[in-house]
């Protein structure tokens, strides 16, 4: 399972950013949403939903998942 706050990249398109976010589906399938760093521009990127399998950790989270922040809608 891919923790939340790691760095990620998708072995398939190279898509890299942090994980934000996970979805489990009753399918069996779980996806991984990846936000990548904000660009040049200083424009934050649309994130993408992965699929979960396709990603490697690039590198670990800094902080351990606390999980959810009270009233966080989490």
């Amino acid at each position: 399972m891919i923790p939340l706050g790691a760095v990620v990249k998708d072995s398939i398109t190279g898509f890299e950013g942090k994980a934000i976010g996970r979805t489990e589906w009753v399918t069996g399938c779980a996806t991984v949403t990846v936000q990548p760093r904000v660009d040049k521009e200083g424009k934050i990127p649309e994130s993408r939903t992965i699929d979960e399998p396709t990603l490697e950790v690039v590198q670990p989270p800094k902080e351990p998942n606390l999980g959810p922040i009270p009233g966080g809608g989490g």
